[in-house]
Parts: structure tokens; C-alpha cells; sequence
């Protein structure tokens, strides 16, 4: 049974600009000291004021003018599974890790700290899908981020769900949370094949899994 992960990226916009505030006191003036750059986005409040005129004001709030702008690039795509055991074919029921020189690099080139999440997309055969144990026409995909050259341990809370599952200190280790501006890391695999699959007569079976690579803005 022959595997090949292929890996997509995909980026997560997300406004995170951050709130400054402008003062307007109950008899109408307008404190100017923090200036008025950015678009209001319409929020206001009372406050109690102990030194004016009037025991009263109106706060409203405005976005600094700054955008996150997430960038990542990785070195290559695709992991085309295999070991020294078996560099060809991959037996049912087995369990492969990914080898040094597969692994992917991923470099934050963007202007802000990220998230990095993981999700599996489809397979080339949609009989057989990746799941949380390997069985009848399910196979497993654990992945883990590292900032070292070590190969990691793989925790079964690493494996990839067709739902987004973004990189904490329990799954996909805590390197691919908060990930600073031009930091770069390694994407290890595992993979464990199908106990077995009823999809035709040939042993070697090819299967395409593509896994899905998404970052978003951290939010501190």
C-alpha cells in the first residue's frame, strides 16, 4: 500500500489592530492629545469625570492604523511516505515516521506572531479517510512542530482531524503556537496505515492524503 501526503498552506486574515480612545466631555469639547488616526468602529461609553465641569463624558474608540499582515512559506509540499524498511511499498497496519530529510521547514515571514493549525482535506480515494485510530479503510496522521532538528514523539492528541486544529502545548506540540516574526520550524509526520481496505483486488494501492496547513494572527 503506497501513501503521499500532500501538504496545502492557507493563511487566516484577521483585524487585530488595537483600540485607542478619544474623550468628548458633557459641555462638547474634544480632547485631541492622542490624536485621531484610524477608524472609529462606532463603540462609546460613559465615565465619571472628577475634575470637569460635569461629572460626566463620552469615550469612544478607535483602531490604530496598523494591519497584520501573515505570511509563511515552506520548503516543500509533499511527503512521500516511506522508510528504509520499505522505501516503495507500505504494508497495511504499519506505522511510519517521517525521515530527517522529509521533513518541512515553515518560516513565518510575516509582520506578526502566529498560529499554526492543521486539518485534513481529502483523500484520492474517499472510501478511505484519516481518522483517530487506524482501522477498516482509516488510517492516522499525527504531526508535531519543532524548533529543533530532533525527531519528535508523537502523543496520539496529535493526530489530524478533518475539523481545524490549531497548534497548543497538547496537540501538535507548543512550538506551533505564538510563533515569532521570521522564526522558522520543522513539520514532522507520522503516519499509521489502514488495518485493511476493501478497495479492489491490488495490494499496492495508491492513496493521495492532503493535509491542510492554515496560520492565523496570535491573539495575545
Amino acid at each position: 500500500m503506497q501513501r503521499i501526503l500532500i501538504l496545502a498552506a492557507f493563511l487566516c486574515s484577521l483585524n487585530a489592530q488595537i483600540l485607542y480612545r478619544w474623550e468628548v466631555s458633557s459641555g462638547g469639547q474634544i480632547d485631541t492629545t492622542s490624536g485621531f488616526k484610524g477608524m472609529t468602529v462606532g463603540q462609546t461609553s460613559q465615565a465619571h469625570l472628577v475634575n470637569a465641569s460635569s461629572d460626566t463624558a463620552t469615550f469612544g474608540y478607535w483602531h490604530k492604523e496598523w494591519e497584520p499582515e501573515i505570511c509563511i512559506t515552506i520548503n516543500d509540499s509533499i511527503w512521500d511516505v516511506r522508510n528504509a524498511e520499505f522505501p516503495d511499498t507500505i504494508p497495511c497496519h504499519y506505522t511510519v515516521d517521517m525521515l530527517p530529510e522529509d521533513r518541512i521547514t515553515i518560516n513565518n515571514c510575516g509582520n506578526c506572531a502566529i498560529d499554526l493549525g492543521l486539518r485534513f482535506v481529502e483523500s484520492s480515494h474517499d472510501s478511505v479517510i484519516l481518522a483517530y485510530y487506524a482501522g477498516r479503510n482509516k488510517g492516522v496522521v499525527r504531526a508535531v512542530f519543532r524548533e529543533d532538528e530532533l525527531m519528535p514523539d508523537y502523543e496520539p492528541s496529535d493526530y489530524i482531524k478533518d475539523v481545524i486544529s490549531w497548534s497548543t502545548y497538547s496537540v501538535f506540540g507548543p512550538s506551533g503556537f505564538n510563533m515569532a516574526t521570521y522564526d522558522e520550524l520543522k513539520l514532522w509526520f507520522q503516519m499509521s496505515t489502514p488495518m485493511y481496505t476493501t478497495i479492489g483486488d491490488d495490494p499496492a494501492l495508491n492513496l493521495t492524503f492532503t493535509i491542510e496547513l492554515k496560520a492565523k494572527f496570535n491573539m495575545p
